[in-house]
C-alpha cells in the first residue's frame, strides 16, 4: 500500500522544529546564556540577551514536535511495529556512529568507560541514551490506549480531564517559586502524553479563539518567556534569591512555552505550501529530520561538535557577536545536513533489508 502524502505546512513546522532544537543545544554548548544566580548574570552582554531571546523562540521544539504527533496520530489506527520501527532506527545511530568512531580511531564512551559506555550503545532507551527518543517511545506504545480512550469519551470529560491534567502538571509549577519533586520540567512520559492529547484534541475540536490567533500567540508567549527570564535573571544575581525559578521559563512544561507551542502549530496549520519542487523539499526534510536528533545528540558526538566548530571558526577565541552568530548559522546548515543525509541512508538500507526479509518469506512460503 502506498504511504499517505505528508502535509507539506506540517512537515514544514517539523523541520522548523528540529532546527530550534539545534539552536537550543548551541546555546548550551557555547555556554551563551546566563547562569541563574551567577553573579555576571547581573550584567548581561549583547550576546547573553540575544541568546536569552533565540531561546525564548525556540524553547517551544519539543512541545511542538509532540503535537504534531497527537494532531496526525487522532485518527490512526494502531500500528505497534511503528514502536519497533523507531527502536530500529535509535539502535541504527547508537550502534553504527560508535563503530565508525572506531574504526578512525577515534575515543569512544566504550573505550572511555567500559561497560558503561556499552551500555549506552546496546541499551539506549533504559540508560536514556537519548532522553526525548526514550520517553517518544513511550508514547508510541501508550498512542494507541489513549486514542481509544478519547474515541469512548464526551468532550466535556476530555476537557475535565486535560484541565486537571494542565493544572497538575504545568500551571502549579509554573508559579511555584521553588522546585517540587515531582516536576521532571518536562523531561517525561508523563508531559508527552499529556501534549499528544492536546493534539488529539485540537485535531477533534480545535481552539475557536486562537486558530486565526496563533502568530499572536506565539509572538506574546514567547515575549512572556524573554520578559521573565530576563528580569528573573538580573534579580537572582544581585539578590541571590529566586535562582531556581530564573531556570523555570525554559522548561518544557511552563505555561508559556506550552502556548508558544500551541500558537506556533496554529501559525503552521493554516498555512498551507503550494504543491510542486518546494513542498517536496520540505517533505523530504521532514520525514529525515529526526535523524539529525538522532547524529548530533549521540553520545559520542553531543560534546564535541561544538569545539570542533569553535576551533575551525573562532581559532583565537575572539568570540564577537557577529562570529557567535555565524557559528549559529553554520552550526545549524552543517548538523541539519548531516543528520538529514544519514538518515536517508538509514532508510534506504532499512528498505533493502525489509525487501529482502519479505522476499526470503516469500521463497519459504512458496517451498512449503
Amino acid at each position: 500500500m502506498a504511504e499517505k502524502k505528508r502535509l507539506a505546512n506540517i512537515e514544514y513546522l517539523r523541520v522548523i522544529a528540529m532546527a530550534m532544537v539545534v539552536v537550543l543545544h548551541f546555546m548550551t554548548k557555547s555556554g551563551s546564556l546566563p547562569e541563574a544566580g551567577n553573579e555576571a548574570a547581573g550584567y548581561l552582554t549583547g550576546q547573553n540577551i540575544l541568546a536569552l531571546l533565540l531561546e525564548s523562540l525556540c524553547i517551544v521544539a519539543v512541545d511542538v514536535y509532540v503535537l504534531i504527533s497527537g494532531y496526525l496520530g487522532a485518527d490512526r489506527e494502531p500500528r505497534p511495529q511503528k514502536a519497533a520501527a523507531f527502536l530500529l532506527r535509535i539502535w541504527f545511530y547508537s550502534l553504527l556512529i560508535p563503530f565508525v568512531l572506531t574504526v578512525f580511531s577515534v575515543p569512544t564512551k566504550a573505550g572511555e568507560q567500559g561497560i558503561y559506555g556499552l551500555v549506552q550503545y546496546f541499551l539506549p532507551i533504559e540508560s536514556e541514551t537519548y532522553w526525548f527518543a526514550t520517553y517518544y517511545l513511550f508514547l508510541l506504545l501508550l498512542m494507541p490506549l489513549c486514542n481509544l480512550a478519547v474515541k469512548h469519551m464526551e468532550k466535556k470529560t476530555f476537557e475535565m480531564i486535560m484541565l486537571f491534567f494542565f493544572i497538575i502538571s504545568s500551571l502549579i509549577k509554573s508559579i511555584c517559586p521553588v522546585r517540587l519533586p515531582a516536576d521532571r520540567f518536562g523531561y517525561d512520559a508523563l508531559w508527552f502524553v499529556f501534549v499528544y492529547l492536546l493534539g488529539v484534541y485540537l485535531r477533534k475540536y480545535g481552539m475557536a479563539v486562537w486558530e486565526k490567533r496563533g502568530g499572536l500567540l506565539y509572538r506574546g508567549s514567547v515575549l512572556l518567556i524573554f520578559f521573565m527570564e530576563f528580569v528573573l535573571q538580573l534579580f537572582s544575581a544581585r539578590t541571590g534569591v529566586l535562582t531556581y525559578y530564573a531556570s523555570v521559563p525554559f522548561h518544557y512544561n511552563f505555561v508559556f512555552c506550552l502556548t508558544g507551542a500551541v500558537g506556533l502549530f496554529y501559525v503552521f496549520l493554516r498555512k498551507p505550501v503550494a504543491e510542486g519542487k518546494k513542498a517536496d523539499v520540505i517533505r523530504f526534510l521532514g520525514r529525515y529530520s529526526f535523524g539529525v536528533y538522532l547524529f548530533h545528540e549521540h553520545p559520542d558526538i553531543r560534546d564535541r561538535w561544538y569545539p570542533l566548530i569553535d576551533r575551525v571558526m573562532d581559532p583565537y577565541g575572539k568570540n564577537s557577536l557577529i562570529l557567535w552568530l555565524l557559528k549559529l548559522i553554520f552550526s545549524v546548515l552543517l548538523i541539519y545536513g548531516i543528520g538529514v543525509f544519514l538518515d536517508f541512508v538509514r532508510d534506504k538500507i532499512f528498505i533493502f533489508a525489509g525487501s529482502c526479509i519479505r522476499n526470503i518469506r516469500e521463497r519459504k512460503g512458496a517451498a512449503r
